[in-house]
C-alpha cells in the first residue's frame, strides 16, 4: 500500500507505482512526465516543490507527516523524501515513499474524543457526589427539625419544607 514515486529535478514524475496512481484516480502511465503542478492543486504542488528543494539543497532525507487533498477528502501521510544520485555527482532525482495514515489519525481522534467524554463523565459524577455529600446533611436536618420542633409556626414549617425541597 506504500505510495512510491520518483521526480526529476524539475518535479516531473519519472516513475510512479500503482498505489500513487490509484490515490489520484489515474494510471501510472498517465502520470509519468507530468509535473507536480499538473497533478496537484497549486498550494499543494508548491509545498511539495519546496520540500523537494530542501532535500536537494541539503542532500538529507526529509521525513514528515503531510496532508494532501483527494477526491474523498484530506488524507494524512507519513512521507520520506530522499535525493537519488551516484557517489560522484549531484542528485539526479528525488525519491518519495509515503504511507497513508488517514484512518489511523481518524481513529486516534475518535479515541481522544472518547477519552475527553469519559473524563467529563467522571468529573460530573464527582461533582454530583460532592454535592450529594453537602446536601444530605441539610436535607436530614430539615426533616429532623420538622419532626422535633413542635412549637414551629406555619412560616417556620414552610421554610423548613423549602430547605428540604431545595436540598432534594
Amino acid at each position: 500500500p506504500a505510495i512510491i514515486y520518483l521526480l526529476d529535478l524539475q518535479n516531473r514524475h519519472l516513475l510512479v507505482n500503482h498505489s500513487y496512481a490509484e490515490q489520484l484516480a489515474t494510471t501510472p502511465a498517465a502520470l509519468v512526465g507530468k509535473s507536480l503542478h499538473e497533478v496537484w492543486p497549486a498550494e499543494v504542488a508548491d509545498r511539495f516543490a519546496t520540500q523537494n528543494r530542501s532535500v536537494l539543497k541539503t542532500g538529507q532525507i526529509l521525513q514528515m507527516e503531510d496532508t494532501a487533498p483527494l477526491a474523498d477528502g484530506i488524507h494524512s501521510y507519513l512521507t520520506v523524501k530522499f535525493p537519488l544520485g551516484n557517489a560522484t555527482g549531484p542528485p539526479y532525482a528525488i525519491g518519495v515513499i509515503a504511507t497513508d495514515i488517514t484512518e489511523k489519525k481518524n481513529l486516534e481522534a475518535q479515541f481522544y474524543q472518547a477519552q475527553r467524554l469519559e473524563s467529563l463523565g467522571i468529573l460530573a459524577s464527582d461533582i454530583a457526589h460532592d454535592l450529594n455529600n453537602m446536601l444530605t446533611p441539610i436535607l436530614t436536618m430539615a426533616q429532623i427539625l420538622q419532626l422535633t420542633q413542635k412549637g414551629l409556626d406555619a412560616k417556620g414549617l414552610e421554610r423548613l419544607k423549602f430547605i428540604e425541597s431545595s436540598a432534594k
